[in-house]
């Protein structure tokens, strides 16, 4: 299972690839989720009311991990944690981390700062949709 963070879509979007299509064999294949936190930071972003519509609509096709209490604690430890070892983490990408951590998803990003957290299974890049 894989969460893509919202840079995931951001790059493909300012690349001008289509993240629906580039996507689309992570969900059918069953291994991309969300949550509502990317989806906040991805769709805020899009400036086209149309392109924001379709997007939205392509999120509501790839299962969301809830942001349940446990998330939403581990999210505050975990923020605390890194805080007093020096290594600030903003409040969103504290929730996303602990959301991966809680729901044991990879999480694919290309912020380095993801790095910083202990046991969150990163990658950088989406692997193969063939090796799915």
């Amino acid at each position: 299972m894989i969460l893509a963070d919202s840079n995931v879509y951001i790059d493909l979007i300012r690349s001008r690839r289509d993240p629906r299509a580039v996507l689309a064999p992570y969900v059918r294949a069953g291994w991309l989720r969300t949550c509502d936190a990317i989806r906040l930071e991805v769709l805020r972003g899009v400036a086209v009311p149309e392109r924001r519509h379709a997007l939205g609509e392509f999120f509501d096709l790839i299962p969301s991990l809830p942001l349940n209490d446990v998330v939403w604690r581990e999210a505050v430890n975990l923020g605390w944690r890194l805080d007093r070892a020096g290594r600030v983490l903003t409040s969103m990408d504290s929730v996303i981390a602990a959301c991966a951590l809680v729901h044991s998803a990879a999480l694919v990003s290309a912020d380095r700062h993801f790095g910083r957290i202990p046991n969150l299974k990163l990658w950088k890049t989406l692997p193969s949709p063939v090796s799915l």
